[in-house]
């Protein structure tokens, strides 16, 4: 795992790596470009691994939640699932493209 983020902090010091959108900056930008993490990248490398896997905890328990909630609540179930199957069978064909983050903040239920 150390060896794949280094390898995306070397792209995107040599501008081969995927930038953020123009005005925006991601967390690997903020460290590669901070003078405390200047040239440092065993402290980068640290830092990304940290918020990977707390960012996986917190994915886990969320979902873990969703799971229970929906098997102890089946009419919530129903409500979700009737505003979400639509959506995702219109978007099978190419979901990550159709399924964009606008998309789903529309789902008034989910929200």
């Amino acid at each position: 795992m150390r060896g794949l983020v280094q390898q995306i902090i070397n792209d995107r010091r040599s501008g081969k790596g995927q930038t953020c959108a123009e005005g925006t900056t991601d967390l690997l930008e903020i460290l590669i470009t901070n003078d405390f993490y200047k040239n440092q990248d065993g402290l980068i490398i640290d830092e990304i691994l940290t918020f990977f896997t707390a960012g996986m905890k917190t994915l886990h328990v969320s979902t873990t939640n969703l799971i229970w909630y929906m098997a102890k609540n089946p009419d919530m179930k129903k409500k979700l699932l009737a505003e979400i199957i639509p959506v995702v069978e219109a978007a099978k064909d190419d979901i990550a493209a159709k399924l964009d983050y606008e998309t789903v903040m529309d789902f008034e239920y989910l929200h």
